[in-house]
């Protein structure tokens, strides 16, 4: 085989291309140092980025879940954990009566999870045990049929587990219907006690803005059950079964809320008695 060396005028061919070669090296190799230059930071802070990458997602994702859950509200179901949310599309929100009828079905057929979740013991530890009863009859009658009875008999025992439970508590006045001393002990908790069951707090604030407004003035504002209209009869309308269900989801969210606060109230006198023995 014939080496370079053996062909005829090689040394006058070879020479120009090494030129050449060797003054492309010289344009490209600062080039390709102030891309590595450019480039290295960037390898340094990928991580970073990454993780700013995931922190958007995750944003992304609990802002479409707060609009989800402020347009349950809206269709008038408390965002709660029983809820299958997958099945909450926004189609199903633009349709309230199609919406009721899959969720109802659904609490309906998972009826052993919803005894368990509103009869946790978790909550009754906490709070007084006889709550735990009112709470199974209120669970009997709309299992039933019994829709008007529920809102009657749980929106009385809300109010008498607020002061079972915030006994011996300061509070900025009486506890009286619509709850003002209570609401603003639940608004000093963390928004992540707020959000029990992996839901977005929306449910809370649906409580205090709706639920409890005062609407003497005008009826129920929207298709969430008001605690005014269904104790005093201020609406004329008696309540269906989405409103029995949405009290109890209600309830639900409401005793655990007031058993955090019975729990941070003896954790704050045990810790004053230990420091004073």
């Amino acid at each position: 085989m014939a080496k370079i060396r053996d062909i005829p005028n090689a040394e006058r061919i070879v020479s120009p291309i090494a030129g050449v070669l060797a003054a492309v090296d010289n344009i490209t190799r600062p080039l390709h140092e102030a891309h590595r230059a450019i480039i290295k930071p960037f390898e340094r802070n990928r991580e970073l980025f990454a993780g700013v990458q995931r922190s958007l997602n995750q944003i992304s994702v609990f802002a479409d879940a707060i609009e989800r859950e402020e347009r349950l509200g809206e269709a008038g179901w408390i965002p709660h954990p029983l809820l299958p949310f997958n099945k909450v599309t926004a189609e199903l929100l633009n349709d309230p009566d199609r919406l009721d009828e899959v969720l109802l079905t659904h609490l309906l057929e998972q009826w052993t999870s919803v005894e368990a979740q509103l009869l946790d013991d978790e909550v009754f530890s906490v709070l007084d045990n006889g709550h735990r009863e009112t709470v199974r009859q209120a669970l009997a009658a709309h299992h039933a049929g019994l829709y008007r009875c529920v809102p009657r008999t749980l929106f009385g025992e809300i109010e008498m587990a607020a002061h079972a439970a915030l006994d011996g508590i300061e509070l900025r006045g009486k506890i009286t219907a619509q709850l003002r001393p209570v609401w603003a002990l639940l608004d000093e908790l963390s928004i992540s006690q707020l959000q029990f069951g992996g839901t977005t707090g929306i449910g809370y604030y649906l409580a205090k803005d709706k639920i409890y407004a005062d609407t003497r003035d005008g009826g129920a504002d929207g298709r969430l059950p008001n605690r005014h209209d269904h104790v005093h009869g201020y609406s004329r309308r008696h309540a269906n079964e989405r409103e029995s269900a949405n009290t109890l989801l209600l309830t639900d969210m409401m005793l655990r809320l007031l058993a955090i606060l019975r729990a941070e109230a003896d954790e704050l006198a045990r810790l004053s008695r230990n420091d004073n023995g």
